[in-house]
C-alpha cells in the first residue's frame, strides 16, 4: 500500500505481482511453504488461476467468479452473442499482451491434482462455465454455486456458507500430513 506504482484494472498485469507475493511468503521463516494458497474474486480469480497453473508451490486455490473466455463459453453451450463478446475481450487482451486468449479450462486442468474450489453465481453463463471447469479439472476440484447470488458476491450473499465451505476446504488442502511410518 505504500508503493508509488500506478493502479490498473488489466488483469494480465497482475500475474507477476501475485507471483512476487508468493515468493515473498515462501521466503518468510514464519510461513510454511506447504501452506501457501491463493484466493481471488472476479478478476482476482482469473489471476489466481493463471498463477496457480504456472506455479507448483501454490498448494490450493479458491476462485470465485471465474468466467473464462470464448472457448470456455462455447464449451459450456452459451449463445453466440456471449461467445462473441468474450472473443472480442480476448482479442483485445491478446493484442495488448502478445499472448493468445487461451482457456481457463486448460488452466484449471494444469492446477490438478492440487485442490481447487470454484465459486460461481447465478444460473447462467458463470455457473455453466464453472461446471465445464470442474469436468476438466477432475476430482480435486470442488464447485459451490449460489444460484441467487450476483457475480462476486458469495461472502455477502451467504457469509455463514462461505465460512462453512471455504475455511474447511483450505484447512484440508493445506494440512501437512506426517509422513507414514516404517
Amino acid at each position: 500500500g505504500e508503493s508509488e506504482g500506478r493502479s490498473t484494472s488489466a488483469s494480465w498485469t497482475m500475474d507477476e505481482d501475485v507471483a512476487a507475493a508468493v515468493d515473498w511468503l515462501a521466503a518468510r521463516g514464519d510461513v510454511s511453504p506447504k501452506k501457501v494458497a491463493l484466493l481471488g474474486v472476479s478478476m482476482g480469480a482469473e489471476v489466481a488461476v493463471r498463477v496457480a497453473a504456472r506455479r507448483r508451490d501454490v498448494r490450493a486455490t479458491v476462485a470465485e467468479g471465474l468466467r473464462g473466455g470464448a472457448k470456455d463459453a462455447s464449451a459450456a453451450g452459451e449463445s453466440w452473442l456471449a461467445v462473441a463478446q468474450l472473443a472480442v475481450l480476448g482479442a483485445v487482451g491478446s493484442v495488448l499482451t502478445g499472448e493468445g486468449a487461451g482457456s481457463d479450462a486448460d488452466l484449471v486442468e494444469r492446477i490438478a491434482p492440487r485442490p481447487l474450489m470454484l465459486i460461481s453465481a447465478g444460473t447462467g453463463v458463470e455457473a455453466d462455465i464453472n461446471r465445464v471447469f470442474v469436468r476438466r479439472a477432475g476430482g480435486s476440484t470442488q464447485h459451490w454455486n449460489l444460484p441467487d447470488a450476483a457475480h462476486a458476491s458469495a461472502i455477502r450473499t451467504d457469509p455463514q456458507g462461505y465460512e462453512r465451505r471455504v475455511i474447511p476446504f483450505l484447512n484440508r488442502a493445506l494440512s501437512v500430513r506426517p509422513a507414514p511410518g516404517p
